[in-house]
């Protein structure tokens, strides 16, 4: 590359690809699956894989059946939005064979980098320059956020998020369909999620500071949308359908959080009967302690863990530096932003959240604040950073007065920022070299010895980012390398006459059926585990109780003994068995028979054939489920709440032909209908996208 300057947006794009490879180089540990998924990524990996297996198999999991005895899947479908279209491309190339641990870690590293490139455009709209773009993707890139990639969920968020700004900016900088239609898709894909709540609350603080900074011009951008929507009446309609249309499925999910669901840890001790309710949530659980995250951004990486907040110190130092020179408005938003963003995420330590929490319904539904450290905070504070830079690198002034005041205050800037690491514990000696290697590359652009345009400046920028990384992301790979790459089995769906469930002395679930989450409360844990992690019981004997029943102990010592009676809920006495001179045990199914014989399986159905001499009673300890429906032979039969968590099916005497099968046709309707708009709105945005390139 020569020394000339860098002015196509090509050359970047070449720097961000080299950066974003020496990144997966640095986390080669994670990506390689020599270091494990933690916490909320690996729940994600394996609902994800759930999802793919059954697609690849010609099969919508809406049941899934291997977690906790079975509930409906609609609540792991949300948590990672099944919606996305995207998916589609995990789901083509496992179909074609490649294991799923190494498609799946590809598409989150590129989805993360997708979020990066729209970080990239969001700074270079609002900034107008293509190298102060460069550094806030730059600085993101090395900072924190990729992390999440192998501990959370949190990219799943930020990708869609940071489309949706980006298309925001460019539609209220030139109202264009192209980003109006991309906006709106990324907004769908945020709002249709299990949590779209960390967004809204972004949004709306956003919304607030800028019309609070900007209220003239936010009047002018009113009126600019709504001249754009007298004129394009019907595809502002339709972008209005689309973004309700996105709604549904939350707001179903939000309905069946009264029904049969219970989310124990969650919920806690919320009085409303809806589960999907949370406490009103502390500080000191899940709330933003601002000085344990900044006192440990920079040292103490022997111990670090994925938890922790890192910045790239060049931001950092820029933030210090700017303090001291002049403030401007966009400085003032990005400041109110931050402490808007900021004072909610303190939880109950300040007024702000507890009124938002008793005065604002979603805030009753989401917990975690912590998480708008990475969603809000982080890349706030990157663009605060960036646009404070803006004054030091790019400064033009040929008053040497204003040259001496700008070294000045970049330089008390930096003696800042190396006084806060000298105050904390256990800095490496290689972050002070490299400040100082900074703030002599701030002080060259200033005295315009090095132009930020020139390659030598992005080379040496890119240095100074990467390098002071090094040092905690090659100590968070070595805390959590395992000596063997770890191995995640592809799942199998086939059918299994036995599961292996492991369960604590103590059980406490996460989500289940409230009636295997009441089951947990009641049951000896090792009692119910020898019982239900075997799937088919042969009953002789029923016995008949309502629902209120809560007599557990004789539930508990049926399971221990395997005894030959099921206890069944149901008024009708056509469903009592009485035989006195039937074994004491119940007969458990291991493998297919004459009499019993599974001839048919998927996550949404089980079709079995039985040839008993006389009636019995057949329970499958797959939790019970009113969307539930039996047939025998064809013809619609009862399943009935059996050992008060399980499905139950008389079976008639002779050879029958018995289905259970998991129906929800509105569920299913909406489904389809869905991914149908969600793969047109992608395929209209290209098509956009393509025609005005085609035009230009």
């Amino acid at each position: 590359m020569s020394h000339k300057q860098i002015k196509s947006s090509r050359h970047i794009f070449l720097f961000m690809i080299v950066l974003f490879c020496i990144w997966c180089a640095v986390f080669y540990t994670f990506i390689t699956f020599w270091a494990p998924l933690q916490r909320d990524a690996f729940s994600y990996f394996y609902h994800i894989q759930y999802f793919v297996t059954g697609l690849s198999k010609g099969t919508f999991p809406f049941w899934s059946h291997l977690w906790e005895y079975g509930l409906p899947n609609d609540f792991f479908l949300r948590r990672f939005n099944d919606l996305n279209p995207l998916y589609l491309v995990l789901v083509l190339f496992y179909k074609i064979g490649l294991p799923f641990p190494p498609v799946y870690m590809v598409f989150q590293i590129l989805y993360f980098f997708i979020g990066t490139v729209f970080f990239f455009l969001l700074a270079k709209k609002i900034f107008k320059n293509n190298v102060l773009a460069y550094i806030a993707f730059s600085a993101l890139l090395f900072s924190s956020m990729g992390t999440q990639i192998f501990n959370s969920f949190i990219i799943l968020v930020f990708t869609p998020m940071t489309g949706f700004f980006y298309f925001l900016v460019s539609f209220t900088e030139k109202t264009k369909k192209q980003h109006l239609i991309g906006a709106v898709f990324c907004l769908m894909i945020l709002l249709s999620t299990y949590i779209p709540f960390y967004f809204l609350t972004i949004f709306l603080t956003f919304l607030i500071s800028f019309i609070i900074v900007y209220w003239h011009k936010f009047c002018l951008i009113l009126k600019k949308y709504l001249a754009f929507i007298v004129k394009h009446k019907l595809l502002s309609l339709i972008c209005i359908f689309l973004i309700i249309a996105s709604l549904t499925p939350g707001v179903l999910m939000l309905l069946s959080g009264k029904s049969e669901l219970a989310l124990a840890v969650r919920h806690g001790a919320v009085s409303d009967t809806n589960v999907l309710q949370v406490t009103e949530q502390s500080v000191s659980a899940g709330g933003i302690v601002l000085p344990f995250i900044v006192e440990n951004m920079f040292t103490n990486f022997l111990h670090i863990s994925l938890d922790r907040i890192y910045i790239p110190a060049f931001i950092i130092i820029c933030f210090f530096a700017g303090i001291f020179n002049r403030l401007k408005r966009q400085h003032i938003f990005w400041a109110l932003w931050i402490v808007l963003i900021y004072m909610i995420g303190l939880n109950n330590a300040t007024p702000v959240y507890p009124f938002l929490y008793k005065h604002v319904f979603f805030f009753k539904l989401f917990r975690n604040s912590i998480f708008f450290t990475w969603l809000g905070l982080l890349p706030l504070i990157i663009l605060f950073g960036t646009s404070l830079a803006r004054q030091i690198i790019f400064y033009d002034s040929e008053d040497q007065k204003k040259k001496i005041y700008h070294i000045i205050s970049t330089t008390l800037g930096f003696f800042t920022f190396i006084f806060f690491l000298t105050s904390i514990d256990n800095v490496n000696w290689l972050l002070f070299i490299c400040s100082i290697l900074i703030f002599l590359l701030l002080i060259s652009c200033i005295l315009k010895k090095l132009h930020p345009h020139k390659p030598i400046f992005l080379t040496l920028f890119s240095l100074l980012i990467i390098i002071p990384a090094l040092n905690p992301y090659l100590h968070l790979s070595q805390n959590y390398q395992r000596k063997q790459r770890i191995n995640y089995p592809p799942l199998n769906l086939d059918f299994s006459y036995k599961r292996s469930i492991d369960i604590n002395d103590k059980l406490v679930t996460y989500v289940a059926t409230r009636s295997v989450n009441r089951m947990y409360a009641h049951i000896t844990p090792s009692i119910f585990k020898n019982y239900a992690n075997h799937l088919i019981f042969i009953y002789d004997n029923t016995q008949l109780i309502t629902p209120g029943f809560n007599n557990f102990s004789a539930i508990e010592k049926s399971m221990q003994n395997f005894s030959n009676i099921a206890f069944v809920e149901s008024k009708d006495t056509n469903n009592r068995l009485i035989n006195p001179s039937a074994p004491a045990n119940a007969n458990v199914i291991t493998e297919d028979s004459k009499e019993f014989s599974v001839i048919d399986f998927s996550p949404n159905y089980i079709t079995f054939t039985t040839d008993f001499p006389s009636e019995k009673f057949i329970i499958y300890t797959d939790s019970y489920h009113k969307d539930w429906k039996a047939y025998i032979n064809g013809q619609e039969t009862e399943i009935l709440r059996s050992n008060l968590s399980f499905k139950g099916v008389l079976a008639p005497a002779g050879q029958n032909t018995i289905t259970l099968r998991y129906i929800n046709p509105q569920l299913m309707g909406l489904k389809i209908i869905l991914w149908i708009i969600f793969i047109c709105t992608l395929g209209y945005y290209i098509h956009c996208c393509r025609r005005k390139r085609h035009d230009a």
